[in-house]
């Protein structure tokens, strides 16, 4: 049984890797918004997103926080996908 739970999480993280690279790929903040929001949309996490103010514009207007949100983003999925 342990080793089902361990490759279903290794799976789940190689499946959030994925998604995060899809979202990490946008070169400037507007693609890099409309990417997220889209990939967020995709897997039913739009909603979730804004309450926790995920697409908050400001932030993806700032390239120089691009890292920070970069992170967010990242604990934002593995706390999400399931």
């Amino acid at each position: 049984m342990t080793a089902l739970s361990n490759e279903v999480k290794q799976a789940r993280m190689e499946f959030v890797q994925q998604i995060f690279d899809e979202i990490r790929t946008a070169a400037d903040s507007n693609r890099f918004y409309n990417n997220t929001f889209y990939v967020f949309s995709k897997l039913g996490l739009q909603q979730i997103a804004k309450q926790e103010q995920m697409l908050n514009t400001e932030e993806y207007n700032n390239l120089e926080a691009r890292d920070i949100l970069l992170k967010k983003v990242r604990e934002f999925l593995t706390k999400y996908i399931k």
